[in-house]
């Protein structure tokens, strides 16, 4: 809940919480709104693309962010995938 207005402020900071508290929530919930004031990628504008990336600490984490993003976007025509080294 604090974390919210400092990441809509684009600011930089470090979250430290248990384990479900919701610090996933407290990146996404601003960058979804931050990506939709932005057009949406089609052919012309795939150049500008991505318009996120989201660095985690361990291959675990990724599949639960994205769950986690896809979950909050999911009608809001955003869409996270995850790449993950060595596959």
């Amino acid at each position: 809940m604090q974390a919210i207005p400092i990441g809509l402020a684009r600011k930089d900071m470090i979250g430290i919480a248990p384990t479900g508290s919701g610090k996933s929530a407290a990146y996404i919930i601003p960058l979804i709104i931050y990506l939709k004031t932005l057009k949406p990628i089609n052919y012309d504008t795939a150049k500008d693309g991505p318009y996120s990336l989201i660095l985690l600490p361990s291959r675990e984490l990724a599949p639960q962010v994205e769950r986690e993003f896809n979950s909050l976007a999911k009608d809001l025509k955003l869409k996270a995938f995850v790449c993950v080294g060595g596959r």
